[in-house]
């Protein structure tokens, strides 16, 4: 049952979809969510070396503290909010 309800969500008209939304961060908030999906990607279908490793460890940590400084509530969340984007970005 649970797969039927999620093919079923998946085929859903974008319109269907009565959530929040938000335009935060406009053209350049969908570009960097298409950077995050090939990185993603990219990190799936690699098999780095332990320095690479080691320095993605870091850039990444670097940058959630980044994001940890622009914290906000769940109601101002962009993520999943972006109705014009894949995914609602």
């Amino acid at each position: 049952m649970l797969l039927t309800v999620a093919h079923e969500l998946i085929d859903a008209p974008l319109s269907a979809w009565h959530g929040p939304a938000s335009s935060h961060g406009g053209h350049k908030y969908g570009a960097m969510i298409v950077a995050l999906r090939r990185f993603l990607t990219a990190t799936a279908s690699s098999r780095p070396d332990e320095a690479a490793i080691a320095a993605l460890t870091e850039n990444l940590d670097d940058w959630s503290l980044r994001l940890q400084a622009c914290h906000v509530e769940v109601a101002e969340q962009v993520y999943a909010r972006r109705p014009d984007l894949v995914g609602r970005g």
